[in-house]
């Protein structure tokens, strides 16, 4: 399997080291080097799972239509999701994306993920069993 992964807690490094055991990950440390795998490497679009941690550092990206975007909010990773999903083909198969995120009821009570939030998977940093989760999520 063919996994894109945006996660910058050093603490979570370890799942992605443990994924890249059995399959091809592509780790992107924040969001700048998002925009770069999402829009440039033709090889993203055959990943079959996407994770995006919902809070990264802050960044001012140019896309690749030109456009220049602040992601700069608290949920700024949600953010960059939700503004190019479309254009990025994310829209098509939503069991293919996951939000990984250690604020959990604020992710859920997102206004930005209210159209998606019933396909989206939630997976909580914090939750008991985090590996479970995410092979869960893999499984889907």
């Amino acid at each position: 399997m063919k996994i894109f992964i945006l996660e910058d807690d050093a603490n979570v490094f370890i799942l992605v080291d443990w994924l890249r055991e059995k399959h091809t990950v592509i780790h992107a440390k924040n969001i700048e080097d998002a925009v770069y795998y999402l829009e440039y490497e033709e090889e993203i679009g055959q990943c079959d799972k996407f994770i995006f941690d919902a809070a990264v550092p802050a960044a001012t990206v140019e896309h690749l239509n030109g456009v220049t975007k602040k992601y700069n909010k608290t949920l700024n990773g949600i953010d960059l999701l939700i503004d190019n999903i479309k254009a990025w083909n994310l829209d098509k198969d939503l069991n293919k994306i996951a939000i990984l995120t250690a604020f959990d009821k604020k992710v859920k009570d997102e206004p930005k993920l209210k159209d998606y939030i019933n396909n989206i998977t939630l997976i909580s940093k914090h939750g008991s069993d985090l590996v479970n989760d995410i092979i869960n999520f893999l499984n889907k």
